[in-house]
């Protein structure tokens, strides 16, 4: 039997509570409005904290009331555990039903919060990729335990969701699922194009569709799209084709800009957005098969199948190097979130709060990996000529030259002797005739003496070795000049060289750069606290989306086109973003800059409120990733140069050791030489002692005889 309504008041006296009726008997005093939405509201119930009533606006029809008391009636604690699943009918004293109670589900946010950068930021700013996979697996894991229990969501979409701070997730507006219930079958008859598989997209109306979990599982496999790609529809990209974008048609027609034939459908990813094959292979499957003919002909992904896989790509995630609130999927590839942020501009994951500690510019290690990479070749010195010791003479030569001497000393010897008793003749007779023989003898020796054409043989064949090694030392010189030349001079430098010297001044610019960078980090630190005021402004108009705008004039197709192009918010509105989407005439470019001027005007500025410390976290990020980046690339550049240096070193030290060898080759053919010399210019010197000596004693001699025979 049920309780008889009264009137009771306000906690504060000043009016009497709405009080309905469970379909228990139970009093509900209906407490202040939570929300409201096109069918009704959601209202607190006074004394019952952990429920809420939804209340219609008009009395359901007699179908629709039949469907809440059957859901009441088929309520489990799993479906109350993950959902806002109605607990029981509300009515009026006439027994007219009005709405239900349902599990008040607070401190979450409707999911498109987490997809889109600027908005994530106020509202999850500390999540990352990893803990976007995780909502998609607690989405897959919700939406597997609806269909274990037969029933269809139908009405899929984002707003359908809520998330928590931790991850966890509820499942609203359970009252429009689909399920049966006997004979009778309860059908969900609305739906939003945007998360409508391509065979419904004809059906115009869904009062008399039937939908299948099929169908779910394409409204599934957008919505873990759009996480994981930050907010991108699967359908929305670059068009090529013919007419205008039109996600229905993309829809309905398969082009699926991300997949294995949209390049035949003539689509493609729109700019800065991550690429498929940043997933892992099970996981980028199961979108070609969501998004295919074949899914639809074969069956699309099942919840579980998407839970399995999402585990998966979880525990492959590691931490970007460069940016700790980076996640990504490990391997060969690296961070591509560091590459969409340098190219985009737009700051993906803020990750927890880091100030400044850690933060360490030293460029001396730099500095020496640069001077290990030094100039090619060093400016060329003049060459001195080293004093060496020459070769001795052969024994041979020796022996020759030694034994000219001797004679020629001998026959001088002869000379003298034979002179001196040649003028002893004159005055003393007969011992003349001595001095005779001794001049004569004297004379035969100088002409008998063995000439010098061994030594003149060794002089000839040492200045030849000379000429040979002065040859080799001129071509290893030439060698040595035309390797150095081609290395600092144009036209016939090679390759390698021309990249070597390019990449070295690479090098020096990054260094710079890097050297600099301490003096940025604290002009940009400064430049951010004077400008706070344009910080909170940045900071509302990233906070008004345009999705939770619900602006009548932007159709979802529109907003869709929108959000694939990175525009979500008022802070992401720019005329050319909104001119490269729908064209320069389109009415929207005014509309949508007409509201960002709107929420502009709608912002106060706060001088007693900080500066928003995830901007300047951003600000810290972004000189620690452009650190990162200046580091990365010249490690790179040292690992590169490295080898290249180390080959033109070694090719130069070979010429320069050869060059090195050939000039001691000459050095030591010109000591050989002036030994040979000096000994030739000892032997003529004796020579022409021994030669003077021979004609003073001839001139003796001759006056000798002269007075001998008289006048």
């Amino acid at each position: 039997m049920k309780r008889r309504r009264t009137a009771c008041a306000e906690p504060d006296g000043s009016s009497p509570v709405r009080v309905l009726t469970s379909s228990t008997g139970d009093v509900i005093p209906i407490g202040a409005q939570i929300r409201a939405g096109g069918e009704g509201a959601v209202h607190h119930v006074h004394g019952r904290p952990r429920v809420v009533a939804k209340l219609y606006h008009r009395p359901p029809n007699e179908r629709k009331a039949r469907k809440l008391t059957a859901m009441v009636r088929l309520g489990t604690d799993r479906l109350k555990k993950i959902s806002a699943w109605p607990l029981t009918t509300l009515h009026e004293e006439d027994g007219t039903l009005r709405g239900f109670l349902m599990p008040f589900i607070e401190g979450r946010r409707e999911i498109h919060h987490l997809t889109s950068p600027p908005i994530r930021k106020h509202y999850y700013p500390q999540a990352t990729w990893a803990f976007q996979i995780h909502v998609a697996r607690n989405l897959a894991a919700a939406i597997d335990t609806l269909h274990d229990h037969r029933i269809v969501i139908g009405d899929i979409n984002e707003g359908g969701f809520l998330v928590g701070e931790d991850g966890t997730l509820r499942v609203i507006d359970c009252d429009s699922f689909q399920f049966t219930d006997g004979a009778d079958q309860y059908l969900c008859e609305v739906g939003i194009p945007d998360y409508t598989p391509p065979e419904l997209h004809a059906a115009g109306s869904f009062d008399r569709v039937v939908r299948t979990v099929d169908h779910d599982r394409f409204g599934l496999a957008v919505i873990v799209f759009k996480l994981l790609f930050q907010g991108r529809h699967p359908f929305m990209g670059r068009f090529t084709g013919d007419g205008e974008p039109d996600l229905a048609r993309f829809i309905s027609e398969f082009r699926f800009a991300y997949g294995r034939t949209a390049i035949l459908r003539h689509i493609a990813p729109p700019p800065f957005s991550l690429g498929i094959r940043a997933l892992p292979r099970g996981v980028s499957s199961l979108f070609e098969r969501a998004f295919s003919e074949r899914g639809r002909t074969v069956g699309r992904p099942t919840a579980e199948e998407w839970h399995t896989a999402l585990t998966a790509m979880a525990t492959s995630l590691v931490t970007c190097r460069e940016n700790p609130a980076h996640r990504h999927v490990g391997g060969p590839g690296g961070c591509p979130w560091c590459a969409l942020e340098e190219d985009s501009g737009i700051v993906f994951f803020y990750g927890r709060l880091r100030g400044d500690d850690g933060w360490e510019c030293d460029s001396r290690p730099w500095q020496h990996a640069l001077k290990r990479l030094p100039e090619l070749v060093p400016v060329r010195g003049a060459w001195t000529p080293a004093r060496v010791a020459g070769t001795a003479l052969p024994p041979d030569v020796l022996l020759s030259v030694r034994l000219n001497v001797i004679g020629v000393w001998l026959a001088a010897g002869m000379l003298v002797l034979g002179g001196g008793y040649l003028m002893m003749l004159v005055t003393q007779g007969l011992v003349g005739i001595l001095g005779l023989v001794g001049v004569t003898g004297g004379v035969c020796c100088f002409r008998l003496i063995p000439g010098s054409s061994a030594l003149a043989a060794e002089i000839a064949r040492r200045r030849h070795r000379l000429q040979v090694a002065e040859s080799a030392c001129a071509a290893a010189l030439d060698a040595v000049r035309r390797f150095e030349d081609a290395i600092h001079m144009g036209p016939d430098r090679p390759s390698s060289v021309t990249m070597y010297v390019d990449r070295r001044s690479e090098l020096e610019a990054h260094l710079r750069r890097y050297a600099n960078l301490e003096g940025e980090r604290r002009e940009a630190l400064a430049a951010f606290e004077r400008g706070n005021r344009q910080a909170q402004l940045r900071a509302h108009l990233d906070g008004c989306g345009l999705r939770a705008a619900k602006l009548p004039w932007l159709k979802p197709v529109q907003l869709a086109i929108l959000e694939s192009s990175g525009v979500a918010t008022a802070g992401d509105i720019e005329r050319a973003a909104i001119e490269t989407c729908f064209g320069t005439e389109s009415s929207l470019v005014g509309k949508l800059l007409a509201w960002q001027d709107a929420m502009v005007a709608a912002f106060r500025f706060d001088a007693t409120k900080p500066s928003d410390p995830y901007e300047r976290g951003r600000i810290l990020q972004r000189f620690r990733q452009i650190r990162g980046e200046i580091e990365r690339d010249m490690r790179a550049i040292c690992d590169e140069l490295t080898p290249g240096a180390t080959e033109l070193h070694r090719r130069h030290h070979e010429l320069l050791d050869e060059l090195a060898k050939a000039r001691q080759a000459v050095d030591q053919a010109r000591g050989d030489v002036a030994i040979a010399l000096a000994a030739e210019r000892g032997v003529l010197r004796r020579l022409a002692q021994a030669q003077a000596a021979r004609l003073d004693q001839e001139a003796k001699a001759n006056a000798a005889l002269r007075h001998l025979r008289g006048p």
